[in-house]
């Protein structure tokens, strides 16, 4: 019975050990999204401030990664409205970056079910991103 259980004792440790090395340290962004879903959690007035602060300031960034970052906080503190309205920002500041293209992608995806008319707005959809040679990652 002893050999059994600590058979089973040492498998178990042996499988933790190996989930903890599997899973992957979180990066500098999302600790920080942690952190302002907990302050959004608490409604801390002015920590929330803070935040706000923050997405300013990403705001003042001439970088889509800010922009993508912002929109990221402003969903991780519940405030899906503001984050719709950085992603309409971020289109009309980077016309040719993820966030217009997932916005014309989302276009083909609605546009009414004829076959004319998706194929004419995946033709426009191409247009405006067409594939690039040596990555072909559009869906």
């Amino acid at each position: 019975m002893f050999k059994k259980l600590f058979a089973l004792s040492f498998l178990l440790s042996i499988s933790l050990v190996g989930l903890a090395q599997t899973q992957k340290p979180l990066s500098k962004e999302d600790s920080l999204l942690k952190v302002y879903r907990k302050i959004a959690d608490t409604g801390d007035a002015i920590e929330l401030k803070k935040v706000d602060t923050e997405i300013a300031r990403l705001l003042k960034s001439s970088e889509e990664k800010d922009f993508t970052f912002a929109i990221r906080v402003a969903y991780s503190i519940k405030q899906s409205s503001l984050a719709d309205s950085i992603n309409k920002l971020a289109v009309q500041k980077f016309p040719t970056g993820k966030a217009a293209l997932n916005a014309a992608y989302n276009l083909v995806i609605k546009a009414p079910q004829e076959v004319k008319a998706k194929l004419e707005a995946y033709e426009t959809f191409l247009k405006k991103f067409p594939e690039p040679a040596e990555k072909a990652d559009i869906v």
